[in-house]
């Protein structure tokens, strides 16, 4: 009896810790966060979690820790944290907003603005624009006011000598009032609390003051107090979860191994007909991922790095030599370009083809290599290959991330060839020609790779593809003699070969050392870039978790899972340790790489949680998996790069700048004695051919090394009578210049604001 009251008790303090995890995760992204509506749906949600918790502590884990001992109770416990913090943090995203309190006990604050009059008696031109807090915008409604008139989304002082603006309520951390400047000029006292602050809104043109303030939140109500109320339910959750695969962890080895027999490595390659067949499902994915890619290639205009390549194929059709165009990824991504605009003509459509089916076609080694695992993880591998947003956006631009897939799984391949052919006790001298007897086109492949990715290509980002031949060397390692002589010389040699590989590729790719987290928000906890965007991640996040089960159980029976996994992490934290220097926010395009293997390995870990799904339902596994299926594959996140229209791409992040507009008024204005200064648009007309102008100077980066800026355009527009400046928004941002929107004399021209044409800013200048 004094069990169940003390079950009770606990129950009703779980439940009170999920009430509040629902207030404070969900429901005031529904509601207001102080109304009496959400009070009662978490107190509503308290009583169903007190219940859930009685149940869940009764019938399931009381019963089952009673069974444990002491060193598998301690176990359990660090099962449970783990598994709960991953789920909370890879699983969930409400955590990541910095403003998630428990409102309604955030002590309140209180806001008074009054106004003088001008020193001639007057009454100042002074508007409160807005009021704003953490919890979200104060409406003018809940606002006392006396001397202030509302007038439309405004408040207007109208009684300078008796006014007040009053406001009480809870705010969280931050506050901001927009108050109005003007010429005319106007004095307020502002206060919070009884904090008095004099403004003075006097400035020579009409512009806006925010006056901010922040105020300390008490930790009972704060944001860190929401994270550990949520965390409380995971980690119950994880518990549970671990001790549900504790009572089916037998059954799932079981599962597991005996689903290794259907495995390449163990099933001999059958011939004729049955082989025939057994590729009819990889075509059908073939064609799906091809549908997915190869629709409205046109929809975005060029990113800035696709001009390179279309302006070197089309230098190239017109007889320059290959030693004097653009000669980053030449021959993966150029030369093929060539080709598709002698078959289909000088199109941004054609020019994008090569790579959409070259990605498409990764899907082939792709199933080669989750075939060496088993048969249902390489269909499963195809699937998530195929419907990848993250592949699918960057298959349909002209540069070598679309390439990857293909030139990576094929390597790979070999690589676990290499690994499985490889036995014990290895003698080079005496062992080599065993592993490279069959498959020779791929044996050159990966010897040639390297050498083409450090001197013939040193600029491309295929070369991040050697970390896979690092992670290789310490798989194949345990199997050398390391007693022959010949093999610690091969050792020695390679040793110094591999310092001289990373000192070359860090002076080209490496851009500083040290750990950097944010590579892992393109896979987690909810990235644009996956099939599981705005759905659940928590059923990712535990595939994962099944993945490493999987590698763990059938690490001795198949070397393959154990490869996957490295790579999948060895390359993740490659990008995590080197790319922390980089001067701007890493973009998706740098961890594409570490996708090539997440694909692979999430199949094993959906494979593996079938497993248990089949452990725990038995014959009715298929109805949680399909709920598991629907609440977590978002299939118009995959539709989203086929059908996108826009400017900012939002799963790779690049800017297609829309020149439409700008391209028509110039066409129409600009003469061909005019002088240009451009960024990317000097990349489209060179590409497109018109309109044309006398001379033509880049604004970037590399054209700006060692120059000031202004003193740049300066010196440009003092030698050429007339020309335009045409800036895209992110190289007015990124590069200091002196260019305002007006009207203005530069090298003694006039140099006139001619306006905004989406997000191009053009400027004329002529002899005064």
């Amino acid at each position: 009896m004094a069990f169940r009251i003390h079950l009770g008790f606990l129950s009703l303090l779980l439940g009170g810790i999920f009430g509040l995890s629902i207030y404070s995760y969900w429901l005031i992204d529904l509601f207001p966060p102080t109304s009496q509506r959400i009070l009662l749906y978490t107190f509503l949600a308290a009583l169903v979690g007190a219940a859930g918790y009685y149940a869940l502590l009764d019938f399931w884990i009381v019963p089952r820790w009673r069974l444990l001992s002491k060193a598998e109770k301690r176990r359990a416990v660090v099962w449970g944290w783990l598994i709960g913090v991953l789920l909370m943090y890879g699983g969930t995203s409400a955590w990541t907003t910095p403003t998630r309190y428990l409102s309604f006990l955030l002590p309140k604050q209180t806001l008074e603005i009054t106004a003088r009059p001008l020193e001639n008696g007057e009454t100042p031109e002074v508007r409160v624009l807005w009021i704003s807090t953490s919890l979200g915008d104060v409406s003018f409604d809940e606002v006392t006011a006396q001397g202030w008139e509302r007038r439309e989304n405004q408040l207007v002082l109208t009684n300078p000598t008796d006014n007040f603006v009053q406001w009480k309520g809870r705010t969280g951390e931050d506050t901001l009032v927009l108050l109005n400047k003007s010429p005319q000029g106007g004095v307020i006292t502002l206060s919070w609390n009884q904090d008095k602050e004099v403004l003075d809104l006097r400035s020579n043109t009409s512009d806006t003051f925010a006056y901010k303030r922040q105020f300390e939140v008490p930790f009972y109500a704060s944001t860190a107090m929401v994270q550990a109320l949520v965390l409380i339910n995971f980690v119950l959750l994880g518990l549970a979860a671990y001790l549900l695969f504790l009572k089916e962890r037998n059954l799932v080895d079981d599962l597991l191994v005996k689903s290794l027999a259907h495995s390449s490595l163990h099933v001999p390659e059958k011939k004729g007909n049955n082989t025939v067949a057994e590729y009819i499902p990889v075509m059908l994915l073939f064609l799906v991922a091809v549908l997915l890619r190869i629709f409205n290639l046109d929809h975005l205009y060029p990113y800035a790095d696709e001009y390179q390549h279309l302006i070197a194929a089309k230098q190239l059709l017109q007889g320059m030599s290959l030693n004097a165009v653009y000669d980053r990824s030449l021959y993966i991504v150029t030369v093929p370009v060539v080709g598709s605009y002698l078959l289909f003509g000088q199109a941004l459509w054609a020019a994008r083809l090569p790579g959409v089916l070259f990605n498409a076609l990764g899907i082939f080694p792709l199933y080669l290599i989750g075939r060496r695992v088993n048969r249902s993880v390489a269909l499963l591998s195809c699937v998530l290959f195929a419907t990848s947003p993250y592949m699918i956006a960057f298959s349909r631009n002209v540069r070598e991330y679309a390439y990857y897939p293909f030139v990576f799984y094929w390597l790979t391949y070999f690589m676990i060839l290499l690994l499985e052919r490889m036995p014990a006790s290895f003698v080079i001298s005496r062992d080599w020609k065993t592993l490279i007897r069959r498959d020779r086109v791929l044996a050159l492949m990966f010897i040639l790779f390297p050498l083409y990715v450090i001197y013939i290509d040193p600029y491309s980002t295929f070369k991040s593809f050697l970390v896979a031949y690092g992670l290789l060397f310490f798989l194949l390692l345990p199997k050398l003699d390391l007693r022959n002589t010949i093999n610690r010389l091969f050792l020695a040699m390679l040793g110094v070969l591999v310092l001289v590989i990373f000192f070359e590729v860090a002076k080209k790719l490496l851009l500083g050392i040290a750990l950097d987290f944010r590579s892992l928000q393109f896979f987690f906890p909810n990235p644009p870039q996956q099939w599981y965007y705005d759905r659940t991640g928590i059923v990712a996040m535990v595939a994962l978790m099944m993945g490493v089960y999987l590698v763990y159980v059938t690490r001795r029976l198949n070397p393959v899972p154990l490869l996957l996994l490295v790579f999948f992490l060895g390359f993740m934290l490659f990008f995590m340790v080197f790319f922390s220097a980089t001067r701007f926010n890493i973009h998706p395009r740098f961890t594409l790489s570490v996708q090539v293997w997440f694909i692979p390995f999430m199949a094993m870990g959906v494979y593996a949680l079938w497993h248990l799904l089949r452990a725990t339902f038995k014959k009715w596994a298929f109805l949680p998996a399909l709920l598991l299926v629907v609440s977590s594959f978002n299939i118009s996140q995959s539709l989203l790069p086929t059908f996108f229209r826009g400017e900012y791409m939002p799963i790779t992040r690049l800017i297609h700048d829309d020149f439409d507009a700008v391209h028509a008024y110039l066409t129409e204005h600009a003469n061909k004695s005019d002088t240009l200064v451009g960024g990317v648009y000097v990349e489209y007309i060179t590409w497109t051919g018109d309109p044309e102008f006398e001379r033509v100077y880049p604004y970037s980066f590399a054209a700006l090394r060692g120059k000031e800026p202004t003193e740049y355009i300066s010196s440009i527009i003092a030698q050429h009578p007339s020309g335009w400046i045409v800036l895209d928004e992110l190289r007015l941002v990124l590069l200091p210049h002196a260019l305002v929107e007006k009207n203005m004399t530069i090298s003694g021209k006039e140099v006139i604001f001619v306006g905004r044409f989406t997000n191009q800013y053009v400027w004329r200048w002529k002899a005064k």
